[in-house]
């Protein structure tokens, strides 16, 4: 998970924020603060609101009424399903208060973990990784 976390203000504009993710990739962005978290928008809905004219119109105004987030204490079964449902960045929120941000997870910090996870356990590529699982299944049993 990271601890550096990017908010953006409600009041931004579609605009500024569309000429923000051209610079840095970021597939959404979280908008409220960092105590007060009011959803998450991704590049697409940006993209459609440039499109369909609607440039100078607050970000809050692309806001839907569900956030996928997750809290520290979900299974890591859970983040990975709730991260393939969000908009590439999950938000990792408080249990006391579901709006306080600590942190977020997106697809590159997972794969970096399990390239390092890979690593770690002397796994030198995936293929290798996946060539040893393969022949460890097919050891048959002895008499």
């Amino acid at each position: 998970m990271g601890s550096d976390v990017h908010v953006v203000s409600p009041d931004v504009t579609v605009q500024q924020v569309w000429d923000t993710s051209g610079r840095t990739g970021t597939p959404a962005f979280l908008v409220g603060t960092p105590e007060r978290l009011i959803g998450i928008v991704s590049a697409q809905q940006l993209a459609a609101a440039i499109e369909s004219g609607r440039p100078a119109e607050p970000i809050a105004t692309l806001l839907g009424a569900e956030m996928v987030h997750a809290h520290l204490d979900h299974p890591s079964e859970t983040v990975l399903e709730r991260l393939a449902q969000s908009a590439g960045v999950l938000p990792i929120v408080s249990r006391d208060d579901a709006q306080r941000v600590l942190g977020v997870v997106t697809f590159p910090q997972i794969m970096r973990f399990m390239r390092a996870r890979r690593a770690a356990n002397g796994a030198t590529s995936f293929e290798h990784a996946t060539t040893s699982v393969s022949r460890a299944s097919q050891i048959q049993p002895g008499p």
